[in-house]
């Protein structure tokens, strides 16, 4: 999962680890109170729970876009893209470019080099339906500041 962003009674709260945590918190931070201007994904919980810090006092409205990261497909039954509905919809087009990218090493004989057309059209047509269906949910490109070289 990739968060884009959190809020709390609708004020954007932001992301944070551990140590950072620890950097803000004079005593232990797991029993700190107040409202939340910070959250961390758990690493403990492996991805399943988003904690707040400070620690909220009172319930209030938690919200959160994310973007789930496809699952590693490593069985034959393994359905691509988390076998989300939403993804369905796309998956000849994957079967369909893994299928020209398999004709790549047969012979070109003018059947073949239909073939290749058509299973590369179908792949293109469900290439464009997905940018187009998902056009509004791109995020702003990735930030780095500074580096580090350790040796």
């Amino acid at each position: 999962m990739w968060e884009d962003w959190v809020t709390y009674n609708g004020i954007e709260i932001d992301p944070i680890s551990r140590h950072g945590i620890q950097k803000l918190s004079t005593d232990d931070w797991t029993l700190t109170e107040g409202v939340p201007t910070h959250y961390i994904i758990d690493p403990e919980e492996a991805g399943k729970r988003i904690r707040l810090y400070p620690i909220v006092q009172e319930a209030k409205t938690l919200s959160m876009r994310y973007f789930p990261l496809p699952a590693e497909m490593t069985a034959d039954s393994n359905t691509p893209l988390n076998s989300s509905a939403l993804m369905a919809q796309f998956h000849l087009g994957l079967a369909a470019f893994t299928a020209w990218l398999l004709l790549q090493g047969e012979q070109p004989t003018p059947a073949i080099q239909q073939k290749k057309s058509d299973m590369l059209s179908i792949y293109n047509d469900a290439a464009n339906k997905a940018i187009d269906t998902f056009k509004n949910t791109v995020s702003e490109g990735l930030s780095i500041q500074g580096s580090r070289i350790y040796g």
